[in-house]
């Protein structure tokens, strides 16, 4: 699918480690949609991977069914810091609270009756998920993200004219996305242009599109596929990857040099 969904936590929200995050495969054929299986993350699971992002295939299957089909995923917790080790005791939570204040914090918050939002007493500490808001984003730095260039498209002959590639990019990071010029009447374009993103977490996804304006004159591009990857596996990889761009899950012989680099 190629495809993140983004969930905002806010502060009102009851998160425990219990609470659970739901995958369902659901087949829309036939005269009615069914669920072909599911499968659940629970929070605390998910906090106790590497930068609370988890990559995962399972095996999954409705209760009916003995047979189960494979789901590729990857959840990731960004935006929130995860508080450890503040008062035990729902007292002290409570002297806190009444200040309207979240325990270990210094800005004001919204008070709930028995103690700060998503937070669990458990041998002798508190596990409390704080989402943070836009003046804190990029915990971990800003990520330049550059589009550097394309191979492998192709001229197209077609019933009365050659078609030439007009090729430009998209760059979805999280919930920002970042679009290149267009190339005209080319097979090898070079863009090098950037954006900067705030970094929450080396498992930021990062999906990169490739379109054709060819199809201009009708107001949008034509798809020619796509490639997903991650901050980690940019930097992991010297910083530039060149990525294979795929469409309905095939290779098109199209590659895209796309380069990350920490700028803060």
């Amino acid at each position: 699918y190629d495809s993140a969904f983004t969930l905002t936590l806010t502060p009102d929200m009851e998160l425990e480690d219990d609470s659970e995050i739901e995958l369902e495969l659901i087949d829309i054929g036939g005269s009615q949609s069914s669920v072909v299986g599911k499968t659940a993350v629970t929070l605390g699971e998910l906090k106790r991977h590497p930068e609370n992002t988890l990559t995962e295939k399972r095996k999954i299957s409705d209760h009916n069914s003995v047979n189960g089909a494979l789901l590729e995923f990857r959840i990731s917790l960004s935006g929130v810091s995860i508080k450890k080790n503040q008062p035990t005791t729902v007292q002290e939570m409570e002297h806190s609270t009444s200040r309207g204040l979240t325990p270990g914090a210094s800005s004001p918050t919204r008070s709930l009756s028995r103690g700060p939002p998503s937070s669990k007493i458990a041998n002798g500490s508190v596990d409390q998920i704080v989402p943070v808001d836009d003046a804190l984003r990029g915990r971990l730095g800003t990520v330049r993200m550059t589009v550097l260039e394309g191979r492998g498209l192709k001229i197209e002959q077609q019933l009365f004219e050659v078609a030439i590639p007009d090729c430009y990019c998209t760059v979805s990071f999280g919930s920002d996305v970042f679009t290149t010029t267009v190339k005209y009447n080319n097979v090898h374009p070079k863009w090098n242009e950037h954006k900067d993103f705030p970094l929450d977490d080396h498992g930021q996804i990062v999906k990169l599109d490739v379109w054709d304006m060819y199809e201009e004159r009708v107001g949008k591009g034509l798809p020619l596929g796509s490639a997903t990857t991650t901050v980690g596996k940019l930097l992991m990889a010297g910083g530039s990857m060149e990525l294979e761009i795929e469409k309905d899950g095939r290779s098109n012989g199209v590659f895209i040099s796309l380069q990350c680099d920490m700028v803060a």
